[in-house]
């Protein structure tokens, strides 16, 4: 908000409290701030790996619906084709299925874990398993989470925004405690 938007005395409150959390704010808060407003901004590189393409533009779909920040989907049939791009391209998230040919969601997921660079990106299992074994494999294996299908945009923006970090998701939690999580 610049000189030539301050229209009303509620924009001119809104400003001046700005003024005064940075007034007051020690260099530290400073960061902390300047950070949190540079990852609402980010916008993400999405990997969408399962063999299926109608269900891959269906999970496209559903992250646009949910307004979640993408800035490139890049897709892949199967774990093999997974890891081609994963090691030519820069992501920010992996969102695989379990079921799929040549290998699957927790070989793909064994193969992230070998490699320095690969093994901090975030993998997401989106999958019709629900079976506690299952789900125990899937995080023993690195997931940072799962999504059962079917699902709706609200619980895939909530889920991929607590994964990825977005500050009003944290807050949240820390506000509510840990009864909101899944796992």
């Amino acid at each position: 908000m610049n000189s030539s938007t301050i229209k009303t005395q509620a924009d001119f409150a809104i400003v001046a409290a700005d003024f005064a959390i940075v007034a007051l704010a020690t260099t530290a808060e400073l960061a902390t701030m300047a950070e949190r407003h540079r990852v609402k901004q980010m916008a993400y590189n999405v990997l969408i790996v399962d063999d299926s393409i109608p269900m891959r533009g269906i999970i496209k779909k559903i992250i646009k619906a949910s307004g979640f920040n993408v800035k490139h989907f890049f897709e892949a049939s199967d774990g093999n084709e997974a890891l081609k791009i994963l090691n030519e391209e820069w992501l920010d998230l992996v969102l695989t299925d379990y079921n799929m040919p040549k290998m699957n969601g927790l070989e793909l997921l064994d193969e992230i874990n070998k490699s320095d660079t690969l093994k901090s990106i975030p993998v997401v299992v989106i999958t019709t398993e629900g079976s506690k074994q299952r789900l125990v494999e899937f995080f023993e294996k690195g997931a940072m989470d799962y999504i059962k299908k079917p699902f709706t945009p609200e619980e895939i923006k909530e889920k991929l925004n607590l994964i990825m970090g977005e500050p009003q998701y944290e807050e949240r939690i820390l506000e509510n405690g840990d009864e909101e999580l899944d796992f």
